[in-house]
């Protein structure tokens, strides 16, 4: 939607996932779902659709545009990022149309396969003029990139772990490490059995917790993403309890017998 103001992303920026029925198909109501609820988490400040946590690769052009219209339903004013993923410029530039034209306040755009880029230190990109604004990703260094200056969050673990993001991004905004520090050791369970080798399940991973949460009503990949086994299920189980977002049935009070 051509004319809208200008979005400078910043904050917990929520990179939601897409699920699909048996038949792999997009399974449109637990998407609404899905992405009413991680809105709905205080400070996330943006949602990001079409991107790697989406599984985007696997999805048309088509897919595409159908996962912005939905978020655009759900979201209201809440400002959407939408990821450009294509090996070529044209593609991507058409993508990039799409996008804009659906209402999209930015655009995330991937560079193609066969570019690398290194890191680049955030004060530098940030004190140009005009400035870069740095967000930072991936759960394991979200606490000390935000301590040296990034300006957000955009992580696909905030499918799951949005409220955990914000709680970190409100203390270190607050100066008040400590509780950054404690928000930071709930996260680490969650990063460390997401972003698991091998790491393309990343997301598998992310849906299984949103099903074992009761958030999702299944956890279905299409190929070549595979099913997870039972045992790193029971991986994420637990690594939900050390994060304090699920119950572990083992620490319920046993019932005491009343004579």
């Amino acid at each position: 939607m051509a004319g809208q103001p200008l979005y400078v992303p910043a904050g917990v920026i929520p990179a939601v996932l897409l699920p699909f029925n048996e038949d792999l198909s997009i399974d449109e109501p637990s998407l609404r779902s899905h992405l009413r609820d991680v809105a709905s988490v205080q400070g996330v400040s943006a949602i990001t659709v079409n991107a790697h946590a989406s599984e985007v690769a696997s999805c048309t052009f088509h897919e595409q545009r159908r996962v912005l219209e939905i978020a655009r339903e759900e979201l209201g004013k809440l400002p959407i990022v939408s990821g450009v993923y294509a090996e070529g410029s044209l593609e991507a530039a058409r993508i990039a149309k799409m996008a804009h034209e659906g209402g999209a306040g930015a655009l995330l755009v991937f560079p193609p396969g066969i570019y690398t880029f290194g890191q680049r230190p955030i004060r530098l990109l940030q004190s140009r003029t005009p400035p870069v604004n740095v967000l930072t990703t991936h759960s394991g260094w979200l606490f000390s990139s935000l301590v040296l200056g990034c300006n957000g969050v955009l992580s696909g673990s905030g499918s799951v772990i949005a409220d955990l993001q914000a709680r970190l991004f409100r203390a270190v905004k607050a100066g008040n490490l400590d509780e950054a520090k404690k928000t930071h050791d709930r996260i680490m369970p969650t990063a460390e059995v997401f972003y698991a080798e091998p790491w393309v399940d990343m997301h598998n991973r992310m849906k299984e917790a949103l099903v074992l949460l009761g958030k999702l009503p299944r956890a279905v990949e299409r190929p070549p993403l595979m099913k997870l086994p039972q045992a790193e299920i029971e991986r994420i189980r637990m690594a939900l309890v050390a994060a304090g977002l699920l119950r572990d049935p083992a620490a319920a009070s046993p019932v005491r017998a009343v004579r």
